[in-house]
């Protein structure tokens, strides 16, 4: 799952200071983000790198400076992993997925009932 979403998006260089911490330089007080909190979830413990990467393109798409991860594992997603960061939640586990084609199948059956 972490490769389908590397190979979704170009990530671009930023340092790590401390754990799954992102941080990056910035010429002044005024270019400072606040620091965003996400939680991650994964059927089984991520490497290091792993939640550096997913770290990093979270930095991408909320925009914010610095990052930090809250990882948790949680077996019930199958495999793969969601990050709720705000209001926002990215899923990108096998649970997730199985729930939206069901969704989808469901959805169609009641069309063709109604037919």
């Amino acid at each position: 799952m972490l490769g389908a979403l590397v190979d979704l998006y170009i990530l671009t260089e930023v340092s790590v200071c401390s754990g799954v911490y992102i941080c990056i330089s910035a010429h002044s007080a005024q270019t400072l983000t606040y620091l965003q909190v996400a939680t991650l979830r994964s059927a089984v413990k991520l490497e290091q790198e792993q939640q550096f990467l997913i770290a990093k393109k979270l930095q991408e798409l909320t925009g914010s400076k610095n990052i930090k991860l809250k990882p948790i594992i949680d077996e019930s997603l199958i495999a793969g992993f969601t990050v709720s960061y705000g209001s926002a939640q990215i899923d990108m586990s096998v649970k997730g997925q199985l729930e939206m084609i069901t969704n989808e199948l469901e959805g169609k059956n009641v069309g063709m009932l109604a037919a």
